[in-house]
């Protein structure tokens, strides 16, 4: 049922601050009837012994007495007129439009709870006059009565819930008592009566800072965004970037606050909005990363010399051992010096020799292990010297503890200076791309996740951590491409396995998804995982047919 058309219909028409404060929509005049004339049932149901001459009388009495209060009211005599209306009240306590044109009197008399009273009492007791709940919302909101505007709200809403703008102003009166879940609720259920779903630019900030308050920051993003492409003005798109600035702050992402305080102090609006907000701050922090940015890049400038010049040492070293052992060893003629036979040769040891396969004389009384030898082959009797424990690297465990304690830009310098001393360990590789990956440089983090990778081309862990920075940084359709090389390389490796179907199933191909999971069904009986990716492919929706 419309609204709007109480105001209008009054001769003498609220203050304009009143009317703003009502935020009304959806014109629609009904017959006017139902101000100016007076009810025959609710006089006869006070008056049951009035004859019918004496009820048309009495009505023609009352017309004329809200006809002259309404003239007074348009001629600013607010005092008389609450008076005249107060006395037919008295006379007539079950009229209602009586009570309704009172509580208008009472509103140009500034007696804003007074009046929300009156109208309240309308809409309650009168089922013609159900709509005067908003009027009653409305004086409790200008007299800032939140807490009662939103029982008037809601008294409105159980007769009116398709209304979209009192869905919206119940929002704003839950936001004014700091109720930020409720007032998100309100802001999604006006949704669902607008066209399109849409709101406007200024009403998708609202809602984008609500997500912010109520620790949704993927469906704030969102709303930021949908504000910015709505063509809102200025100072509204301003409060959009701001929004977006907040959540790039929160996760220490600045390479998108610095585009977005860009984009702020290229408008005037913009960056007086920034300058006048608590995030003007955001400027400082972006210079310091910039600072710790261009430290770490002197930083890996440095490693990847230090690099270099470690390489070329241990290629002249390698090269002075080479000349060093050329020059002592003896003719491929020479009697071989050893104690277990005099006139014995050593064989060479073949480049395929096993454990089964001695490399030396049959009397030598000690094994030597082959080059692809375990150590299970190594016989009972062997003698066994046990290597000293290496300490931990202090820097290693200074990158790990910056890492734990969410330092991750005092990780990565940390992870830069033991790669520069010693670069032939991945894991060391893998912390420095989960310290990146952490700190959001995806880039980094991916280049040198594959770092580790080129030294550990079979071990799935690495392999496993560069797919999360693909999946964090990339399209779905590289994450996917990515997966379908994992599993190739992996095939028996159940995080892939169960990333690749899940990546199938978002995409709504269950077919291939229940294929994947199916083949490492197959290909790994005994792995410890099977009942996880067993309920994975139970879980699976029914494909849907393919079309002929």
């Amino acid at each position: 049922m419309a609204i709007d058309w109480i105001i209008a219909a009054y001769k003498a028409p609220l203050p304009a601050k009143m009317q703003a404060a009502f935020r009304l929509r959806s014109l629609v005049r009904p017959p006017a009837a139902l101000f100016l004339l007076a009810s025959a049932l609710a006089l006869a149901g006070c008056q049951k012994d009035n004859p019918a001459a004496d009820t048309q009388a009495q009505d023609a009495q009352v017309t004329a007495a809200l006809d002259d209060a309404n003239r007074q009211l348009a001629a600013g005599q607010v005092a008389p007129a609450i008076a005249t209306l107060e006395a037919l009240r008295a006379a007539n306590p079950h009229r209602y439009d009586i009570v309704e044109n009172l509580a208008l009197a009472e509103a140009h008399a500034g007696n804003l709870t007074q009046a929300a009273t009156l109208f309240a009492d309308a809409a309650t007791h009168d089922p013609n006059r159900h709509a005067l709940f908003i009027y009653a919302a409305g004086m409790d909101s200008t007299a800032a009565d939140h807490a009662g505007a939103v029982e008037q709200y809601h008294a409105y809403l159980a007769y009116f819930p398709h209304d979209a703008a009192a869905w919206k102003s119940l929002a704003r009166e839950f936001r004014a008592l700091n109720q930020p879940q409720a007032a998100l609720d309100a802001y999604l259920e006006a949704l669902k009566w607008i066209p399109g779903n849409q709101p406007s630019a200024s009403e998708a900030v609202d809602i984008a800072n609500l997500f912010i308050q109520v620790g949704n920051p993927t469906q704030a993003d969102f709303w930021s965004r949908n504000a910015l492409q709505l063509q809102p003005d200025d100072a509204t798109a301003a409060q959009a970037r701001l929004g977006l600035l907040a959540l790039a702050a929160q996760h220490q992402n600045w390479p998108d606050a610095e585009k977005l305080i860009a984009d702020l102090d290229a408008n005037p609006t913009g960056k007086a909005a920034l300058d006048a907000s608590p995030l003007a701050t955001t400027r400082d922090q972006l210079r310091q990363w910039h600072a710790a940015q261009d430290a770490i890049q002197r930083e890996q400038a440095a490693a990847a010399l230090a690099a270099t010049q470690r390489a070329a040492q241990l290629a002249a070293l390698a090269n002075a051992t080479s000349s060093n052992t050329t020059a002592t060893t003896p003719a491929s003629n020479t009697t071989a010096s050893t104690p277990l036979a005099a006139n014995t040769t050593t064989p060479a040891i073949s480049a395929n020799a096993t454990a089964a396969t001695p490399a030396i004389s049959s009397n030598t009384s000690t094994p030597v292990l082959a080059a692809n030898a375990t150590a299970s082959d190594v016989p009972d009797n062997a003698d066994v010297v046990a290597e000293p424990a290496t300490p931990p690297d202090p820097l290693l465990v200074a990158a790990q503890q910056a890492k734990d304690a969410g330092k991750y830009s005092d990780a990565i310098r940390a992870y830069l200076k033991a790669l520069a001393k010693d670069d032939t360990s991945p894991d060391t590789w893998l912390g420095l791309a989960q310290a990146y990956f952490a700190n959001k440089q995806y880039p980094n983090a991916a280049s040198i996740a594959q770092e580790a990778i080129r030294r550990a081309p079979d071990n799935p862990v690495y392999t496993v951590f560069y797919l999360q920075v693909v999946k964090a940084s990339q399209s779905p359709a590289r994450y996917q491409t990515e997966l379908v090389a994992a599993s190739s390389q992996f095939p028996v490796n159940a995080d892939i396995a169960l990333a690749l179907a899940d990546s199938f199933q978002q995409q709504g191909d269950i077919h291939d998804a229940t294929s994947v999971l199916t083949d490492f069904l197959h290909r790994a009986p005994d792995d410890p995982r099977r009942p996880e990716v067993q309920d994975a492919l139970d879980n699976l929706p029914a494909p849907k047919p393919k079309s002929p």
